[in-house]
């Protein structure tokens, strides 16, 4: 079973109502607009984060109104130092 089935049997077994639209990959919101899948709802952007050493990760996900003032936020809700996007590697 892949990892997206498995995501998708746990969203079911803990009864979360979900809908899944399938799309080529984007990598900005302009790029995801583009596409024009997305007529309802709201649009979000994942950012995978790590601290100053990069031993803690975070992945968060904002309204991608609210990427300018995102910073403080986490700085505040995680209290955790300086941080930076990590790097993503796909085995």
């Amino acid at each position: 079973m892949d990892e997206k089935q498995k995501v998708l049997e746990k969203l079911e077994e803990l009864q979360i109502p979900f809908e899944t639209i399938d799309h080529p990959p984007v990598h900005t919101i302009e790029e995801m607009d583009a596409l024009g899948v997305f007529t309802r709802g709201t649009v979000c952007k994942n950012l995978f984060l790590r601290n100053a050493n990069g031993k803690i990760h975070y992945v968060v996900s904002v309204k991608q109104d609210k990427l300018p003032e995102i910073q403080t936020v986490i700085r505040q809700a995680l209290g955790s130092s300086r941080r930076s996007l990590g790097a993503y590697a796909r085995g």
